[in-house]
């Protein structure tokens, strides 16, 4: 940028120059034509008239001249631009280092949320493409189980519901939590569009399958600390105390020790 300044400054410089120069040729031309004029107007017989011609024209080419110097001088003075921080090369060569700088610090990327990065795609020195993947932030400050459930439990299950949680990663272990909510709903499945037959699905089975519905479960803030190896996709057993009767929790605590237990075979 400080070539490209300097360069429109001595452009400048070469036109005032040729200016100048031009200027001085009009007023020797016009000089010059005023005396053949004055000769011819005393004496016709002391020039010929081409000698007067020859003058006039001269003096009218140095005036095209001038007028052309001007004019460069001016397309030059606008090359420059202003002077300060008016200057048009100056305020376009602050907003290319106000946008390399911005380009800088959008190159370090800041994990919006504590977690793990994983399926990292590139390395130093490769670049990274706008829109495509270049790795995966896996959060874990908000652990929660997708547990599908069969329809004719949910009427027994609540938000607020104590949960014992086995992870297959954590063999041996039952960890607590609670249930944060239970779905309303499913999709059925693809609908057939209007105007055409819908499809039936014929099951042959003695016993129709019973659908599933999502109940999602937090972990409790305790647990915290024992989270640090669960992976998202992972699985895992769950048992929901969903009311008081001491017989059935104490029957579901004990299968949920023994799936525990099993989770260390497979």
């Amino acid at each position: 940028m400080r070539s490209s300044v300097n360069a429109a400054v001595a452009g400048v410089d070469a036109a005032r120059a040729s200016l100048q120069a031009a200027q001085a040729n009009q007023v020797k031309a016009e000089k010059d034509a005023a005396r053949h004029e004055a000769l011819y107007a005393e004496d016709p017989g002391a020039i010929s008239v081409r000698r007067l011609e020859v003058a006039q024209a001269t003096g009218v080419e140095a005036r095209s001249r001038a007028k052309a110097a001007e004019a460069e001088l001016r397309k030059a003075q606008e090359a420059l631009g202003e002077s300060g921080e008016g200057n048009a090369q100056l305020r376009s060569a602050r907003s290319a280092v106000e946008k390399a700088e911005l380009d800088l610090a959008r190159t370090k990327v800041l994990a919006p949320a504590r977690g793990t990065v994983t399926d990292l795609r590139t390395d130093v020195g490769h670049f990274a493409q706008a829109g495509a993947p270049a790795m995966t932030l896996i959060a874990n400050h908000d652990l929660w189980i997708s547990a599908d459930m069969t329809e004719n439990n949910l009427g027994n299950i609540d938000p607020g519901d104590a949960v014992a949680i086995v992870l297959d990663v954590l063999p041996g272990e039952v960890l607590k939590g609670r249930v944060r909510s239970v779905g309303g709903g499913v999709s059925s499945g693809q609908q057939a569009p209007t105007g055409t037959l819908p499809t039936i699905e014929n099951s042959r089975d003695w016993l129709r399958q019973a659908q599933r519905f999502p109940v999602a479960i937090e972990f409790d803030a305790g647990e915290a600390a024992r989270l640090g190896r669960v992976r998202p996709g992972g699985q895992a057993e769950v048992m929901v105390y969903s009311g008081d009767n001491v017989i059935m929790n104490l029957l579901g605590a004990a299968y949920i020790r023994l799936m525990s237990l099993l989770s260390y075979l497979y």
